[in-house]
């Protein structure tokens, strides 16, 4: 059952977590890399996916949480990481990992 943006309160009150979980897993997987400052174009390498279609995806999970700008993207998944307890320095490091092991 998908929510509609405008049963979803503003970026930044509420759940992040809560939210997230009602994307579709591939833009959920998308965000949650992006999250961690993996770039697009690692992301569509990684997935072999084209760099158009991780846009989109993107895109679409913006419009899903109510989301206009990637700066409140970025504030968005902020939060959510907060969250979850994830440091900055886990962040840089499962972004560095990730790159690595896709070839980056």
């Amino acid at each position: 059952m998908e929510t509609s943006i405008d049963e979803q309160p503003p970026p930044g009150t509420g759940s992040p977590s809560r939210w997230l979980r009602d994307l579709p897993p591939q833009e959920r997987q998308v965000l949650a890399l992006l999250s961690y400052g993996v770039p697009p174009a690692t992301i569509a390498e990684a997935t072999r996916r084209p760099l158009s279609t991780i846009s989109r995806q993107k895109n679409d999970a913006m419009a899903r949480l109510g989301i206009t700008s990637d700066a409140e993207l970025i504030a968005f998944l902020d939060d959510h990481l907060r969250s979850i307890g994830a440091t900055p320095q886990l962040r840089q490091s499962i972004a560095l990992r990730f790159e690595r092991a896709s070839g980056g």
